[in-house]
């Protein structure tokens, strides 16, 4: 009953080592995938070129564009009808 426990044991620590490995390697696999986030708000002396000022930049306009047509359903009735049909 020991050396089952004790097997157990060691089979639960080699599980818990190939864990940490793949983890370790999904890991290395992101980062190559993604580029990291950008820090927000980097001003100071310790940012790349703090002395030199950008112009502000102009942020893209929502909706749709100006002159756009709204989509409409045509209208159910002719403009124009050159005969009527005779109802009996």
């Amino acid at each position: 009953m020991a050396e089952e426990i004790n097997q157990l044991l060691k089979t639960v620590d080699e599980q818990a080592v190939q864990i940490d490995q793949l983890r370790a390697e999904d890991k290395r696999l992101h980062q190559q995938t993604f580029k990291p986030r950008k820090p927000r708000g980097t001003t100071g002396s310790t940012a790349k070129g703090a002395g030199q000022k950008r112009p502000p930049s102009k942020k893209k306009k929502r909706g749709a564009p100006k002159g756009h047509r709204a989509w409409t359903r045509p209208d159910r009735c002719p403009l124009h009808m050159s005969s009527l049909p005779e109802a009996n």
